[in-house]
């Protein structure tokens, strides 16, 4: 095996295993408030320790924010391939209305983490650089 393969497959496994991680967050996420998910919680549900998560994340926050980033590219698509089927204006904001109405009922935990995210502030000292991650 060349050392460019074996490093591609290193490259695929952490991404899974990040993948891993914010997907298990999210799901805590529709049980729990964003408060009471600590790296502890989320270790538990993914079967790492904490310890093993911050080789992943540089913290909670970085977890939490994937997340979110997640989400609201999930609605975004979802009102794009829905406001461009409708033929006026007015239906085009009524159709992106609903749609995001339907997304939030869908996935409750998107407006608990923007509320979380406008009353807290996002703190980029502790979150590692976004643009590299593609969860």
């Amino acid at each position: 095996m060349s050392v460019q393969s074996s490093g591609r497959r290193k490259e695929i496994e952490v991404e899974a295993r990040r993948r891993a991680i914010v997907e298990a967050t999210e799901n805590l996420l529709t049980e729990r408030d964003v408060e009471d998910t600590s790296m502890e919680v989320i270790a538990e549900a993914v079967g790492y320790t904490r310890r093993t998560l911050y080789a992943y994340f540089s913290g909670r926050d970085e977890i939490l924010l994937l997340v979110l980033v997640r989400d609201l590219e999930r609605r975004w698509q979802e009102q794009q391939r829905h406001v461009a089927e409708a033929a006026t204006g007015l239906a085009k904001l009524q159709t992106w209305a609903r749609t995001l109405y339907a997304h939030s009922r869908a996935y409750p935990h998107t407006m608990r983490l923007q509320a979380y995210w406008d009353f807290k502030g996002v703190d980029r000292s502790v979150i590692g650089d976004l643009s590299l991650i593609h969860i």
